[in-house]
């Protein structure tokens, strides 16, 4: 009876949140929030420029601690999200992804190598999903990387699946 009562107990009590002093420290401090709408205003932007390039956005996410961002699923064979996914930020500390989920090998492994070609971060399957995942690595020399760079290496991303897509399709 007692494992019983423990069960319901984790799935039914909120879990228990420690305040402690680097909870506070990021908490009050101004540049959390400063980041975050860095964060999203830089998500927004880089639709933006995929946009004026000839992206197609299929659909807009905008769940705070969920996903910030966008897909471009061009065809049901694949769905392709980049922008913040919550979860894979708590867990890597990674604020700022590109993703794809499909059965379609080929798909997967154009993905992959254009990344790497990209200089994002290795794709990975993130934890117990089904989700290939590379981060795009934001860098603290503004000269290096700004919206027009990042968005060139996701839209090259983006074209290589395409052509990969539609060559699987001749």
């Amino acid at each position: 009876m007692t494992e019983y009562r423990e069960l319901l107990r984790e799935w039914f009590e909120p879990p228990k949140i420690i305040i402690d002093n680097k909870f506070t420290k990021l908490m009050y401090s101004i540049d959390t929030p400063k980041s975050l709408e860095k964060l999203t205003n830089l998500i927004t932007q880089v639709k933006t420029e995929l946009q004026k390039s000839g992206v197609e956005i299929t659909s807009n996410k905008t769940k705070i601690l969920g996903e910030y961002g966008f897909y471009c699923d061009i065809t049901d064979l694949y769905s392709l999200f980049i922008g913040e996914w919550f979860y894979y930020w708590k867990e890597t500390g990674n604020p700022f992804c590109i993703t794809i989920q499909t059965n379609e090998e080929h798909i997967l492994k154009a993905f992959s190598t254009e990344c790497n070609l990209q200089g994002l971060t290795a794709p990975e399957l993130f934890k117990d999903t089904n989700w290939l995942t590379s981060s795009i690595k934001l860098s603290n020399d503004e000269t290096e990387l700004n919206i027009e760079t990042i968005a060139e290496k996701i839209q090259s991303v983006i074209e290589k699946i395409k052509s990969t897509t539609a060559q699987q399709k001749i």
